[in-house]
């Protein structure tokens, strides 16, 4: 695995990420010091680009870059940019914590397919109250009955020539969520493999705090509008499912009585899918039309 990891780019991208990267990368220097590292600072208001350059002198190769715009797909997309002679490129969150032996599973996995990725384990990482009010450790990935994997971003590796063949994440998903699922999903349409590495595993940071989880799931719900809005039906084929509109009106209206009496599960499980609903509406009908809108306007 050392040869390969000497050809591998490790991509964070981090936006106000200050309390959180040093614990990440000190991670990382454990378990791959000889791989480059590319920390995206995505316009922070924070230190987070003083933190990411104190690791400067401990890795092989370090660069800390910022792109013109914020947002995932866009940073991501520049950390990819900036690693011009990697073969392999990998891809962790800021926030969370690489497990020890992380990198060389991926880059197993990247020996036999053009995309390997792992499982982002909330269990050790978050306090008890607040995996409940996400619905609790949710299980390790499956293949979907269509042979399609569903993949994050937060434990994912990538041969670069895939990457760049398929014209990487999507910056219109900029902003709001699921660019992750859409790349990924384009990359399986295309024909490129995808293998699932049960070692690969991160610890998984949830978002602590009710409007915090709800303004992800409202994002994550813009961004499976947008991906429905651009891949009609077939995206129901990447795991990742439009909601029934009706159906779901009636159980979150029903659901919404007595909220705050109900369980932290309950009301999680209420917030989540009422914010990704509404993220969904917004997502399918009004940033497809902005988005059809700015290409007319700028063909």
């Amino acid at each position: 695995m050392k040869q390969m990891r000497l050809r591998t780019s490790i991509v964070i991208p981090a936006r106000n990420a200050e309390a959180t990267l040093a614990e990440q990368l000190e991670a990382i220097v454990r378990d791959a010091p000889d791989c480059e590292v590319i920390v995206v600072d995505s316009l922070s208001t924070d230190g987070t680009a003083s933190v990411a350059l104190g690791f400067a002198d401990r890795f092989r190769s370090f660069n800390v870059v910022r792109p013109e715009r914020a947002g995932a797909a866009s940073a991501r997309n520049a950390g990819v940019d900036a690693a011009v002679l990697s073969e392999f490129i990998l891809f962790f969150d800021a926030d969370d914590v690489v497990r020890p032996g992380c990198v060389d599973a991926l880059l197993e996995g990247l020996s036999t397919a053009d995309v390997a990725f792992g499982y982002a384990d909330p269990s050790l990482i978050n306090a008890a109250s607040v995996i409940r009010r996400h619905g609790g450790v949710p299980q390790p990935p499956q293949l979907q009955s269509s042979s399609f994997w569903k993949v994050m971003s937060a434990v994912v590796g990538v041969h670069r020539r895939a990457f760049l063949e398929v014209g990487g994440f999507d910056p219109r998903y900029d902003g709001i969520g699921n660019e992750d699922g859409e790349l990924f999903f384009r990359m399986q349409l295309r024909g490129h493999s995808v293998r699932f590495c049960p070692r690969a595993l991160v610890d998984y940071r949830l978002r602590d705090g009710w409007s915090a989880m709800g303004r992800q799931a409202f994002r994550n719900g813009q961004g499976v509008g947008l991906m429905y809005a651009d891949h009609g039906r077939s995206a129901s084929a990447s795991g990742v499912h439009a909601p029934r509109i009706g159906r779901a009106l009636m159980w979150s209206a029903a659901r919404s009585i007595r909220l705050l009496r109900r369980s932290d599960e309950e009301r999680g499980e209420w917030i989540r899918a009422t914010a990704r609903l509404l993220g969904f509406f917004v997502g399918r009908f009004v940033d497809h039309k902005r988005h059809l809108a700015d290409s007319r306007a700028n063909p």
